[in-house]
């Protein structure tokens, strides 16, 4: 395709296309429709536009018209879809909103939903001209020095080009060379999805029939090798009880097959190769379980919620550790299954999806689809053309499931829903999966069931007020017992000489008790690493990053110090680089050095560690998993992953090693966070019969949240909460929007954040807005940071919310128009 692109003056009324583009823009573009595709566009289907003066990518159609004004627009390239992947109606719509609620473009978040495969986009390719002769009279330092890479690659990617030319004049001197004739550039379209094909042998129609097979098998004596392959075929085809005469090409091939001789026999055409369009998913399961049966409580809370969802469309259910609510949700799900509708099934994290899916599995089958970022691409994108044809009917997934082109949903559950993950909060746009869902569900007038055993205090103070139904239950299931809380003061223990490393004795008597009787213990600490830093007792020289504002973790295992931020790493060493003190100390700890110091006290002990660490990959946590079912782990330490709803019967010990570091954080919501984590992670005992004990190590026994999830009363916790978010104007009585300020250059910043600060107070009278302040990292990947808070009282008027954050969205749009402030980097958070 040509570098440039021929344009059109439209004089006359003609087909114009509105396609939206996955990229950073806030509207759709306008182009030309060419004759021969007239027939071809439809709505809500992918096209290829030019995008800019060298670029090619992917866009949704979304409005189809004619015009007879005077614009100066470009040709679409090709239609891609002959079928809508985009719902117009809801879908659109749904995007449009979160676009407008949480201040971003709609080509973000176009961009953030679809999943890669089903972009399209162009990749620049260089090399020299057909008809250069080689002659560089005249050529500068630059061009000559340019043209020769590209001479030595042939043909190269302007990604490519850029890395090893990095220098200040690149676009200048490629657009010389091009514009001598120098050079060729030309656009790479890159198509990504492709469906999964799969080759599959089958005998010659003509070969199908007893006699002609055994002539076959006699005639092949002479060639053993051919022979063995017709024989496992027709093993293969032995084991097909439906009749079929196709087996996958991979079972004849190997080390235990010759491909040559594979080759002959298809070149004869005894055998035929065919190809098969397959699913990336499948689920075989004949014995699938009826209705989940439900315990009397169970099925009281199951009316309540039946009679709430008349009333309320959004309905809380709260319901303590262990209660069963996962049946409770699967009966519901069964219900709307029985009307052929949809239902999407929300989780906080990816972690805790296996468990979960098997459960459901087990009474749907191929009905469930799982849809997160662990999935590769394509397999996203196989769900996305499953979704909008209306064929899973259960779809389990984390945040980015709201965008799925839903054709008939019905009900979203929302579960763990006061977990932060359902916050998007390191990407942009800045969502929260769990409230837009709110929306989702409105959209396609579905209902909405929210499920906590320790609520988000927005979510119940919203029940409180009767904007969401609420029911409660109050006891586990099956008789359960919840754990035994105790608080354990490691100050004292440690002016008694009681503590064993981290532990404290009544800890590790506990953990040695559960050892004896074959159960399981979890220890928590939310700190990966072997030392949260380590300094030099010479010097006091403590190493940090070079990126960020914070200092590096000491990871024994791979004897480095890294920074959990940028991942900056460097080489450990037991010499300080400053004054050369081989008196290195390590100070605070990590999962990892939790995990070597059990195995000093407990040496026979099976001890297994869950963090970001070690389970990077799906399998990865999936074997852990397996391993703590099967009871191939004694002890198991893990990071705020462990809380996640995970369903551990054997364990009996629970242990949290410092408590205080999760209870007196700089933020509002520190307390709700620290009681919900711990009453999470207490919640993970007392699942079956046997009796379990928590051990909570602190060092202020008297704190007000930890006697609340002593006591098991969520209640204590939600009216201190509630009174003080009231006192201070916190959510959620005051909606907050943080915008944060990063640049290089912390002058430059200071300057630039102070200026918009100014803006904002001048243009917006009815809201609070703090001065520009750095957070408690002031630094990250070479960036310092500034933020601004805004808050909004929730009493206002709707239509002075709107207005508040069009003022915000004026005063950065000016900000960044402005050459002298336009380098600084900004981003919104709405619900911060």
């Amino acid at each position: 395709m040509s570098f440039l692109f021929n344009s059109k003056i439209l004089k006359k009324e003609i087909a114009l296309v509105e396609v939206l583009i996955p990229a950073h823009l806030d509207s759709s573009l306008t182009y030309l429709v060419p004759d021969n595709f007239l027939e071809k566009i439809i709505l809500g289907g992918r096209v290829i536009v030019p995008l800019g003066r060298t670029k090619f990518c992917g866009g949704i159609v979304i409005k189809k018209y004619l015009g007879t004004a005077d614009l100066k627009v470009k040709e679409i390239l090709e239609v891609v879809d002959e079928k809508p992947i985009l719902d117009l109606d809801t879908q659109l719509n749904f995007f449009f909103w979160v676009a407008k609620y949480y201040l971003c473009k709609i080509g973000e978040v176009l961009k953030l939903a679809l999943p890669g495969s089903l972009k399209i986009s162009s990749d620049t390719k260089i090399q020299v001209h057909k008809d250069f002769d080689g002659d560089c009279t005249g050529f500068s330092l630059e061009e000559e020095e340019m043209l020769k890479i590209i001479s030595n690659s042939k043909i190269i990617s302007l990604e490519n080009l850029k890395k090893i030319y990095d220098k200040k004049k690149f676009h200048k001197t490629l657009q010389s060379l091009y514009e001598k004739k120098i050079v060729h550039i030309e656009e790479e379209i890159k198509k990504n999805y492709s469906p999964k094909i799969l080759k599959k042998i089958t005998v010659s129609s003509g070969y199908r029939n007893k006699d002609s097979i055994n002539k076959i098998i006699l005639e092949l004596e002479k060639f053993p090798k051919q022979q063995d392959i017709i024989l496992t075929y027709l093993t293969e085809i032995h084991k097909n009880q439906n009749g079929d005469f196709f087996i996958e090409k991979s079972k004849l091939q190997g080390e235990n097959f010759s491909l040559s001789s594979l080759k002959t026999l298809l070149r004869k055409e005894i055998l035929e190769e065919k190809l098969f369009m397959v699913p990336r998913f499948s689920f075989q399961e004949k014995n699938l379980r009826s209705e989940p049966l439900l315990s009397e409580e169970q099925k009281i809370c199951y009316k309540k919620i039946i009679e709430e969802l008349k009333v309320y469309d959004i309905v809380l259910l709260h319901g303590v550790t262990g209660s069963g609510k996962t049946e409770i949700l699967i009966k519901l799900i069964f219900q709307i299954l029985k009307n052929d509708k949809q239902v999407l099934y929300l989780l906080p994290e990816i972690a805790i999806t296996s468990q979960l899916v098997n459960r459901i599995r087990a009474f749907f089958g191929e009905k469930v689809l799982v849809y997160h970022s662990k999935f590769s691409s394509q397999e996203r994108a196989e769900v996305w053309q499953n979704v909008i044809n209306g064929e899973p009917k259960v779809i389990i997934g984390v945040r980015s499931s709201i965008f799925l082109p839903f054709k008939n949903l019905d009900l979203i559950i929302i579960d763990e829903e006061h977990d932060l993950s359902y916050k998007n909060s390191l990407n942009h746009p800045r969502y929260n999966g769990r409230d837009a869902a709110l929306i989702l569900a409105k959209k396609h007038k579905a209902k909405t069931i929210l499920s906590s055993a320790t609520p988000s205090i927005w979510s119940y103070y919203n029940a409180a007020i009767k904007k969401f139904g609420l029911v409660k239950i109050e006891s586990r299931y099956g008789d359960a017992k919840f754990p035994e809380v105790e608080l354990v003061n490691i100050s004292y223990e440690k002016r008694l000489k009681k503590m064993n490393e981290e532990f404290s004795e009544r800890l590790t008597t506990e953990i040695k008790n559960s050892l004896e009787k074959n159960e399981q213990t979890i220890i928590f600490q939310n700190k990966r690493g072997y030392a949260v830093y380590i300094s030099c007792m010479g010097c006091s020289n403590v190493p940090t990053c070079i990126n960020c504002a914070v200092t590096l973790t000491y990871y024994h295992a791979r004897d480095y110090l890294k920074c959990n931020f940028c991942r900056y790493t460097i080489n450990y060493s037991p010499v300080c680089n400053i004054c050369k003190s081989h008196n290195i100390k390590n100070f605070g700890f990590g999962t990892e050095k939790i995990e070597e110091s059990l195995q000093n006290i407990f040496p026979h002990a099976k001890i297994a560690r869950m963090d970001s660490e070690t389970t990077s990959s799906k399998k990865k946590l999936e074997k852990l998993l397996k391993n703590i079912e099967n009871l191939n782990v004694d002890i198991i330490v893990g990071t705020q992953m462990i809380v996640k709803g995970f369903d551990f019967p054997k364990v009996t010990t629970i242990g949290i090693i410092q408590a205080d570091h999760l209870l007196y954080m700089p933020d509002y919501s520190a307390n709700e966070r620290a009681f919900n984590t711990i009453y999470q992670l207490v919640g993970r005992g007392g699942r079956s019969n046997l009796k379990s004990k928590v051990i909570i190590q602190t060092c202020n026994t008297k704190n007000k949240i930890l006697k609340a999830i002593k006591n098991n009363s969520y209640e204590d916790m939600y009216s201190e909460e509630i009174i003080e978010r009231k006192k201070y104007d916190y959510p959620p009585f005051f909606r907050l929007i943080k915008i944060s300020m990063m640049h290089k250059n912390i002058e430059y910043l200071k300057n630039a954040s102070g200026i918009l600060f100014e803006k904002l107070c001048s243009s917006i009278a009815f809201v609070k807005i703090s001065p520009p302040t750095s957070p408690l990292i002031g630094k990250i990947n070479q960036f310092f940071i500034h933020e601004i808070w805004i808050k909004i009282s929730m009493g206002n008027d709707k239509r002075n919310i709107t207005l508040c954050k069009s003022k915000i969205s004026f005063a950065i749009k000016n900000m960044t128009i402005n050459k002298e402030f336009n380098k600084c980097k900004i981003v919104l958070d709405v619900d911060a």
